[in-house]
């Protein structure tokens, strides 16, 4: 039987309105953990973040962290996780508008734009990226994500005429992804028009891979 409490609401409209406001504090606190673990990772690097410091940098305990991640790996997994997310949601927006494009090249100044900028965005990225090698558990997000993001890669070589076969389409995806992120990671540790010229030659190394398949 449905009730209403002491100020004449419904019980289940009054316990969904208390959840709402709790989930956005707990959503808030989780965001506040990543982005502070993320500048940690800037200063004191990968071997020298604990959760110790990271729940003093918060002015928490220990224990108040823990009821939010249980151990380091998992907030660098969230961490790393809320990142790919993030970038996945970007290229997949740059193919779904793949149409705008009159050609790879045009595609290729787009993709390459839009991984530099998340890139430079992330704190702590060259730490986050020591821990998708030495983790198992942000290795597995990265190689999900590295799936993922040639299944966009192989979609648009299809789409601007590649006629290659799909395990050379795969391959040539693969090997695309990996020169941007490589030089990707050189790219975001540079500054002004070093950095612009390291962009354009990254631009120029990708249309002279894809020549050859079009």
């Amino acid at each position: 039987m449905k009730t209403t409490n002491a100020a004449g609401n419904d019980d289940k409209h009054s316990t969904a309105a208390r959840r709402k406001p709790r989930q956005a504090r707990a959503q808030k606190r989780h965001d506040q953990i990543l982005d502070t673990t993320a500048e940690l990772l800037e200063s004191v690097g990968i071997d020298g973040l604990t959760t110790i410091l990271i729940a003093k940098e918060l002015n928490i305990s220990v224990g108040s962290l823990y009821h939010y991640y249980p151990n380091k790996v998992a907030i660098l997994c969230a961490l790393a996780s809320r990142w790919l997310d993030e970038m996945t949601h970007i290229i997949s927006e740059v193919d779904n508008n793949i149409a705008e494009h009159r050609d790879i090249a045009s595609y290729v100044q787009v993709y390459t734009d839009k991984i530099s900028d998340m890139y430079k965005r992330q704190r702590g990225i060259l730490p986050l990226v020591q821990a998708m090698y030495a983790i198992p558990e942000v290795r597995q997000l990265d190689e999900q994500h590295d799936t993922l993001m040639i299944q966009y890669l192989v979609t648009a070589l299809k789409h601007f005429g590649c006629k290659a076969s799909k395990p050379e389409l795969e391959r040539i995806a693969r090997l695309y992804h990996e020169t941007t992120y490589i030089c990707s990671m050189t790219i975001v540790e540079q500054q002004g028009s070093k950095a612009s010229r390291s962009q354009a030659d990254l631009n120029q190394m990708l249309n002279a891979l894809l020549a050859n398949y079009f």
